[in-house]
């Protein structure tokens, strides 16, 4: 049924499109950098650093309790604030366990915790750092995405 809804509600096109027949030169071809965790670029601004497909945790955040066999994937440091993403293996139970523990034993508030049981929770925090702290499920529910992005509390840094 849907396929015939899609076949009904397309339409002709009247013209083609104008660079229908252009060749691209092989020297503009895209750079493959591999799967994510594969291959490392880092890319750098006057603002900071992006550091795509691994790598360590900004030097900002350095000390930020992350648990064991945290994988770093992306990771970014402009001026006063930082941000990394990763995943790990694990129960969403431990990880939250975990959060609960080690943010106030490394002088951070949890401000609040939102949570969709079994599937996600979101730490707000404050301390030498603001900001968010989400732990995610997975696509396929293989392990958990661990996405941290913080600020220093006052905007001057």
């Amino acid at each position: 049924q849907l396929e015939a809804r899609r076949g009904r509600d397309r339409q002709p096109l009247d013209e083609e499109a104008p660079d229908i027949d252009r060749e691209f030169p092989p020297e503009t071809e895209a750079e493959s950098l591999g799967p994510t965790g594969t291959t490392e670029t880092t890319i750098a601004t006057a603002e900071g650093e992006v550091s795509i497909g691994g790598g360590d945790v900004p030097q900002l955040a350095d000390g930020f309790p992350l648990p064991d066999g945290f994988e770093v994937q992306l990771s970014t440091e402009i001026t006063g604030e930082v941000g990394f993403s990763g995943r790990v293996d694990g129960e969403l139970a431990d990880l939250v366990a975990f959060y609960e523990a080690e943010l106030p034993a490394a002088g951070y508030e949890i401000v609040s915790r939102q949570e969709v049981p079994g599937v996600l929770s979101v730490f707000t925090i404050d301390g030498p750092l603001a900001g968010d702290v989400v732990v995610s499920e997975e696509p396929g529910g293989a392990g958990w995405s661990i996405l941290v992005a913080l600020a220093f509390p006052d905007a001057d840094g």
